[in-house]
């Protein structure tokens, strides 16, 4: 019997980038980090099919039309919590089927399902195939040892697998990560729940929650460039929420999930978004979100609200104690001017609402130059991490920039000391001044 398992690339059209999401904004990463990064992407987007060798190990089937695992590593089973499904919402009925089988897959810890009726030949099937494992995936942002799905057929049955990631594969339990895992977003849900009245405040406490507690590890990267095929937690988790929530420790795959899986539990409908964060390369991968709030749509992006990172005495970057908020609840207009949105496989609705966005709400925008409005908004900021102000002029930030570096910060208060730095974002008009 010849059985051939494939893995389904194109399920992800970003699957090899997830973990290389970066933030852009200027002084966040090296001039050449790019050019290391796409060291990393080894196969166009078109090249769905890769080949991890031959099936042998694998079990056979039972009455269900499930696989038996034999002498492979299954996904652990889990319990699902109440997940945003919105990448679903949008397949067919027959897509579904096959999303629901990756689910049960997971659920029983069996960790395969079988299909009949598909011919792995045939450009229509292997689409469906495709949508319905980069939903599953897309959605599932708690199973945080699954990086991908593989296929393979058996006497004209398809088979799909959730595909750990390498690390796990040698791990003799789980248990005690998927403990770690859970009692981490217990403990951060009912810290939010506690802290916040309203579904803004949550989103919002979330938001600045991970920018507190996790960073973006450019040694973690560094160490998958230079050591590929070196398995380590370091190297598959800071891709998934577990990095971000456990270990602190994440890329922008890191953030998005582990926002998804707070927001989840939290009851705000969140989605994972791919694409690029650069409008002009489309080699730039990146991941963020979008939330639901009073019915509207609003993309976040924690990434690039967490590019203050610094370098501490042992060399690691580290929290810089500075939270930005430029990317929180934008629209998709305010997005596209940084980001391009991958919407080949599922569309994302056009996000036009602005009364959740950061500074609108809290009356933190400035319309025209006045920089006593800036001093007034730098007084309700006291006990925030630094001032952070949005100009619907651009070009008003940096006559703000000026007049404060040339006397104007000694207008506000509190601020006693003059060691900041204060800098602005020329496509957003947001600026904020980080102050020691």
């Amino acid at each position: 019997m010849n059985k051939q398992r494939k893995t389904v690339r194109k399920l992800i059209a970003l699957a090899a980038v997830l973990a290389l999401l970066l933030p852009v904004l200027t002084g966040c990463l090296d001039e050449d980090f790019y050019d290391q990064l796409n060291d990393l992407l080894e196969y166009e987007l078109s090249d769905y099919l890769g080949d991890p060798g031959n099936s042998d190990g694998y079990g056979e089937t039972d009455e269900t039309g499930f696989v038996k695992p034999s002498g492979k590593t299954p996904v652990p089973a889990a319990v699902f919590e109440e997940s945003y499904t919105y990448y679903y919402d949008q397949l067919s009925a027959r897509e579904k089927e096959l999303y629901d089988g990756l689910v049960r897959s997971v659920e029983d810890g069996s960790g395969y399902a079988g299909f009949s009726g598909y011919d792995t030949q045939n450009a229509g099937d292997m689409n469906a195939v495709s949508r319905a494992a980069t939903a599953f995936l897309y959605d599932r942002c708690e199973l945080f040892t699954v990086d991908d799905v593989y296929y393979y057929t058996d006497g004209g049955t398809l088979y799909l697998s959730p595909k750990n990631q390498e690390y796990w594969e040698y791990m003799s339990s789980l248990d005690k990560y998927q403990k770690a895992f859970d009692e981490k977003v217990a403990a951060a849900v009912a810290e939010i729940e506690k802290n916040c009245s309203n579904d803004y405040e949550k989103a919002l406490y979330a938001h600045d929650y991970l920018v507190k507690n996790a960073f973006y590890d450019h040694d973690a990267v560094d160490e998958v460039m230079n050591y590929p095929t070196s398995y380590s937690p370091v190297h598959d988790l800071i891709f998934s929420a577990y990095g971000a929530l456990v270990n602190g420790q994440c890329v922008c795959a890191g953030y998005a999930k582990a926002y998804k899986v707070l927001l989840d539990r939290l009851g705000i409908p969140c989605v994972y978004v791919v694409g690029w964060g650069d409008v002009v390369r489309s080699d730039v991968g990146h991941a963020w979100n979008r939330i639901v709030l009073d019915g509207e749509s609003y993309y976040v992006d924690i990434t690039w609200d967490d590019c203050l990172e610094s370098k501490g005495s042992d060399g690691k970057f580290e929290y810089s104690g500075t939270i930005l908020h430029n990317y929180f609840n934008v629209t998709t207009d305010e997005l596209e001017k940084t980001h391009k949105i991958d919407e080949d496989m599922f569309d994302q609705p056009d996000c036009y609402a602005d009364d959740y966005n950061y500074f609108i709400y809290n009356g933190y925008q400035i319309d025209g130059y006045n920089f006593s409005k800036f001093v007034e908004i730098a007084e309700y900021q006291k006990s925030e991490s630094c001032i952070n102000v949005r100009f619907t002029n651009p070009s008003d930030a940096v006559k703000a920039q000026n007049e404060f570096k040339s006397g104007g910060w000694s207008r506000i208060g509190w601020l006693k000391r003059v060691d900041f730095v204060f800098s602005f974002d020329g496509d957003s008009g947001c600026a904020f001044v980080a102050y020691q």
